[in-house]
């Protein structure tokens, strides 16, 4: 099979989720582009379907690549969360990572840590209704 040398194969996305209460936290990795956002948001529709304030985690340690397609879903995650109340913090970036939201701008959006904040430094406003 013969590819333009400026295309890219279709990337692989991993995900796990798992609980750190009050934070679910979704272990992302692999690429994060037009070809495997679709299947990021559905795991994050189901965390976000939950009653409350929620309080997500991208651990992104494992996340080889992201296009606009993928910024764009993280942007949309944060702009979903702010009215009722959530909160969404990025874990682990890597450089790439770290470089590509200082560039766009995106890194006086995000909340960039190593480790998730401690439950008392959690908002606790009410889900605006």
């Amino acid at each position: 099979m013969m590819m333009a040398a400026n295309t890219r194969p279709a990337g692989r996305l991993d995900v796990v989720i798992t609980e750190s209460t009050p934070w679910v936290v979704v272990t992302v990795s692999g690429e994060l582009d037009l070809s495997t956002a679709p299947g990021l948001e559905s795991h994050l529709d189901r965390v976000l379907v939950r009653d409350g304030p929620q309080r997500v985690a991208l651990e992104l340690s494992g996340l080889l690549f992201c296009d606009s397609t993928g910024l764009g879903l993280l942007v949309h995650t944060w702009k979903r969360l702010q009215p009722i109340g959530g909160e969404l913090v990025l874990l682990h970036l890597p450089k790439h990572m770290v470089q590509l939201l200082k560039r766009t701008g995106l890194d006086k959006l995000f909340s960039q840590r190593d480790t998730l904040p401690p439950e008392s430094l959690a908002r606790t406003s009410p889900a605006k209704r």
